[in-house]
């Protein structure tokens, strides 16, 4: 029965790639770098902050506490931008082994 299922696929490959390319490009879309750009350009308006208030003795735990927050948070979005990546190659390493024609080969 696998055989058979796998026979199939192959014998419709041009249909399965596309669908599987639409597939995950659809979720990939989905994903973009706003909200890294965003935590990036609050993260360096709290270290202007940090610097004042430690210039001028102030209290700077809150702010100190925000950026650590932050920094996890991007952390975090930037691994999860990594294993995008991982999905957009293994969609290509797809691509080449059902179809070939793929201009890249180097990349395997």
């Amino acid at each position: 029965m696998l055989v058979s299922a796998i026979n199939q696929t192959l014998g419709q490959k041009k249909s399965f790639l596309a669908t599987l390319q639409n597939n995950i490009e659809t979720v990939l879309s989905r994903e973009n770098n706003q909200p890294l750009i965003d935590i990036e350009s609050r993260l360096q308006e709290l270290l202007q902050e940090l610097l004042k208030l430690a210039n001028s003795k102030a209290d700077y735990v809150n702010v100190g506490a925000e950026i650590h927050r932050l920094h996890n948070k991007k952390q975090k979005l930037q691994l999860e931008s990594a294993g995008r990546d991982d999905i957009k190659e293994t969609n290509f390493r797809y691509e080449y082994f059902f179809d070939g024609s793929v201009n890249r080969p180097d990349r395997i």
